[in-house]
């Protein structure tokens, strides 16, 4: 089924085809996460909404020592010190890193560190190479080699690395029930095994927890696999509903939300976006719910209800590039457009997003923008640019070939649109 998002707006579903692994490989990122933070207590890579964006540590500021402990250190401190770091930074805290498992081969933490980095970074062969060298030191880590394996279409390796988890742990949660973490390494090594029951056991048995964030990752997880196991999408919602209720805020069940709206029917659209209003309309909404509420109402072409919603959005979060950038959107498709209003939106979005990939959706908007404004020449830029990273973007073809027409290069516009399917 086709998205329900507009094409040019910041939140975008990735094609069916990549979904599945996506999901997969989000899996194992909760799976690292959740070991560094048993051996560390801190975020490795803190993507919280309200981190404060004036601290600012650039790779510049950190100087690569000999020894291993300062090069770990330097690179939590990197990696903490903002929410989203260039290429570069995350380079330099890689080197760290690398040189910090060289000479501390059991420092579990920076193994994790290490692990989540690669995958992040998309080096997931590397990731699993590293994972297998740290198992030997550091067994807690076989849990996120399971779960990598797993993501990465190796479901034989993710059994027997699960296998060996659930020997190790089971024992240890059933004599003492206070092991949490053994409970948590052994209901996600059940869950790479197909075993259901057993994790709704052993999550029946922390029942407590369940206001723990790591027993709510590994509870959706349990109820995504069994929804795409029955076909069943009731019990994703119910899973979501379940977890959102305990923690509003919660990524995972808000970005599987996200998932869920974008292929919905008429009747559980209107679940969705019932339960995203009440999220909206709760003290301290998460800014992924501005966002989903967001697509959904610019690709049902209600503007007003749009521009509300991002207007708040803003109020909450004034440095977020993405509401910017939806505001632009709505101003420039009302009933009375504000073009000139929208293009200083877009923009601002543009220069806020600095190197992040996402600036490109922005200067597809700002491109448009142009168009609508009949500002030729910055059009061809915006979308010249865009189109250079992601040529299979149509629709953006066809408006740089108008903007080619209008400045006089019809050559330019033949060119751009042979071959191409409209």
């Amino acid at each position: 089924m086709a998205s329900k998002f507009p094409t040019n707006e910041p939140f975008k579903v990735r094609k069916r085809h990549h979904r599945r692994r996506a999901r997969r490989l989000r899996g194992a990122l909760i799976a690292i996460s959740v070991v560094a933070l048993l051996w560390s207590g801190w975020a490795i890579l803190d993507w919280k909404l309200d981190h404060d964006p004036r601290a600012t540590l650039s790779s510049s500021d950190i100087q690569v020592t000999q020894e291993p402990a300062n090069a770990f250190s330097d690179a939590r401190a990197l990696l903490t010190s903002r929410g989203k770091l260039p290429s570069a930074d995350l380079e330099h805290a890689l080197t760290l890193l690398r040189t910090t498992v060289s000479k501390e081969p059991d420092n579990a933490a920076a193994q994790a560190m290490l692990a989540e980095l690669l995958v992040k970074t998309g080096r997931h062969s590397e990731a699993l190479k590293q994972l297998h060298s740290a198992v030997s030191h550091s067994e807690e880590l076989r849990m996120v080699l399971a779960t990598l394996c797993e993501a990465t279409n190796q479901p034989l390796a993710a059994r027997e690395h699960a296998q060996m988890v659930i020997d190790e742990s089971r024992p240890l949660a059933v004599a003492d029930l206070t092991q949490v973490d053994a409970r948590l390494r052994w209901a996600q090594a059940e869950l790479i095994m197909g075993n259901f029951e057993a994790v709704e056991t052993i999550l029946a048995r922390g029942r407590k927890a369940m206001s723990d964030p790591q027993y709510q990752d590994v509870y959706l997880q349990l109820q995504l696999k069994k929804s795409t196991s029955t076909q069943d999408s009731e019990l994703a919602m119910d899973a979501i509903e379940r977890i959102l209720a305990i923690n509003p805020g919660h990524e995972q069940a808000l970005n599987q939300l996200g998932r869920l709206l974008s292929k919905s029917k008429d009747g559980s659209t209107s679940r969705i976006i019932d339960l995203l209003a009440n999220l909206e309309s709760a003290s301290d909404p998460a800014l992924l719910v501005y966002q989903l509420l967001l697509g959904y109402h610019c690709h049902q072409e209600e503007w007003s209800r749009a521009l509300t919603i991002s207007e708040k959005g803003l109020q909450r979060y004034p440095q977020a590039h993405s509401l910017m950038n939806n505001l632009a959107w709505a101003m420039a498709h009302q009933d009375s457009p504000d073009l000139p209003r929208a293009l200083e939106l877009a923009t601002e979005a543009v220069t806020s997003a600095g190197e992040h990939p996402i600036q490109l959706e922005y200067l597809a908007t700002r491109g448009t923008l142009h168009r609508l404004s009949s500002k030729w020449t910055d059009s061809i830029a915006d979308l010249e640019k865009v189109l250079s990273h992601l040529p299979h973007r149509v629709q953006l073809k066809a408006q740089l070939a108008e903007s080619y027409t209008q400045v006089g290069q019809p050559e330019l516009a033949a060119s751009l649109l042979e071959g191409s399917d409209y």
